[in-house]
């Protein structure tokens, strides 16, 4: 890649020269016309021939002030438009940057994706991804910035094979540790823990709680933890028996050492250090962040009337901060008509599910023009088995709900599936939506110009025509008597 760029020759017609396609390297030196394959070498040639880099920046802008403005020419704008459009469909993992960075960028790059942390599950883009061995023993140490031809790190991190990988197997069970977790978490079901864990090939007893999609796994290795690598739980042996082994919750599967999985920068300085230098990251869902899983009833039957009767505190209050937060995740602006209602206190209750006494001192609901609205609102529906199903499970894994009484009464009374008659109680009329006309914003509102016009509306509008005149006039004698 690396040369001058020598453009056809056509002394004849310099317009036909300056149209010709010409194929331009990712990077150039813009004094000169040599080319380059990254960044790095065009620096490099900038110290030979130009003195610096920062020599050669101020040359080229001394060099466009001479000229002035000049026309953008197709291969020029060729250039700059296929480093773009590289860069919008790829990217080259570990070097946090849309640069020609790397030394062969071509060949290491990979569609551009987002993708998680296997230690904290957050996701970002794949540039700023770490590929890590999680099973395999460190051969060496290496900068960030050697690793990824980048000035991003210049700190030390554990490297197999050219790759991070994490440290000593036995401290990073102590931070990463399932039964640990298991301990600190005790109402937390241990078939969700466990389930989201996966076991150390080399030590079947180490089970690791990290992001089960984000771990290449073993195929068909879905088993519960115990026994050691040669001797794997529920073999039927005297230590581990199938029963045992049959009782115990099974893991996601057994880690693969063969292949690497995708770590984040903050994890990645915590976990693929020396012994001495390891320490607990942050965002790890071991660090007191995993919860357990979604129950498959409040996926499937999780609407807001369920969420509503299934908690012990109602919601009384939400409020809506514009200009806080990332732009992309921040509310902007307010549209259509709104109504503001002024909220009691919210205070817990003992007794599940919350009668309509109880319910309608800290819910209110609002309908339209009759109350058979409520009844066919579907997010307020309520599932009555899967409500009595999740109360049972909620009172065994969370402390707040041991001592709470559940009305067996109250349940049989839920429509198996319906809105219940709590909410319906708790409805309550909005004066003047009889007349509310729902208006939509956009291409849709544009009445056609052949339909006839409502007389109604045109009454309206007379009427309120007069009244503000009526209203002008009495303003206008208040006034001249005021004056007299």
């Amino acid at each position: 890649m690396q040369g001058n760029l020598e453009q056809p020759a056509c002394a004849d017609d310099a317009s036909v020269l300056n149209s010709l396609a010409v194929a331009s390297p990712p990077g150039m030196c813009w004094i000169c016309g040599e080319g380059f394959r990254n960044n790095t070498a065009l620096r490099a040639h900038c110290g030979t021939r130009h003195g610096d880099y920062a020599e050669y920046r101020k040359r080229l802008f001394w060099r466009a002030q001479q000229d002035g403005f000049q026309p953008m020419l197709p291969w020029v704008k060729r250039h700059i438009l296929q480093a773009a459009t590289f860069h919008l469909a790829y990217s080259v993992p570990g070097t946090n940057n849309l640069k020609w960075s790397h030394p062969d960028s071509f060949v290491a790059a990979m569609p551009r994706a987002e993708v998680p942390c296997v230690v904290c599950a957050r996701k970002d883009w794949i540039e700023k991804r770490f590929q890590v061995y999680l099973w395999r023993e460190a051969d060496g140490s290496s900068k960030l910035a050697e690793l990824y031809h980048t000035n991003c790190c210049q700190e030390q991190f554990l490297t197999c094979g050219g790759r991070l990988c994490f440290g000593d197997r036995e401290k990073v069970n102590e931070y990463l540790s399932t039964a640990k977790y298991s301990d600190r978490m005790p109402f937390l079901p241990k078939d969700h823990l466990y389930a989201s864990s996966v076991i150390h090939p080399e030590d079947y007893s180490m089970s690791w709680l990290l992001h089960t999609r984000a771990v290449p796994m073993r195929p068909n290795s879905r088993q519960p933890c115990g026994g050691s690598a040669g001797q794997p739980a529920g073999d039927g042996s005297d230590d581990h028996p199938v029963e045992a082994a049959a009782a115990a919750p099974s893991c996601a599967g057994v880690g693969d050492p063969n292949e690497a999985a995708w770590i984040c920068y903050e994890c990645a300085k915590c976990l693929c250090k020396p012994e001495q230098w390891m320490q607990m990251p942050e965002y790890a869902l071991a660090n007191m962040l995993f919860l357990g899983r979604l129950h498959p009833l409040l996926q499937k039957h999780g609407t807001l009337g369920l969420r509503l009767l299934l908690g012990l505190g109602i919601p009384c209050f939400r409020k809506l901060l514009l200009g806080k937060g990332n732009k992309e995740e921040r509310e902007g602006a307010l549209l259509g008509n709104h109504v503001l209602l002024s909220q009691p206190a919210a205070q817990m209750g003992d007794v599940l599910p919350p009668s309509a006494e109880s319910l309608s001192d800290n819910f209110v609901a609002l309908f339209g023009r009759s109350p058979e609205q409520v009844e066919k609102c579907q997010i307020l529906k309520v599932h009555r088995q899967a409500y009595l199903t999740l109360v049972k499970e909620r009172a065994q894994v969370n402390p707040v709900y041991h001592d709470v009484v559940l009305d067996n009464v109250g349940v049989a009374s839920l429509p198996e599936d319906g809105v219940p008659p709590q909410i319906l109680a708790c409805a309550c009329p909005l004066f003047g939506v009889e007349r509310y006309r729902a208006t939509r914003i956009g291409p849709g509102s544009l009445r056609d110009p052949m339909d006839k016009s409502h007389g109604d509306e045109e009454e309206a509008s007379d009427e309120d025509i007069k009244g503000e005149e009526q209203c002008a006039e009495q303003l206008a004698d208040h006034g001249s008597a005021a004056h007299d």
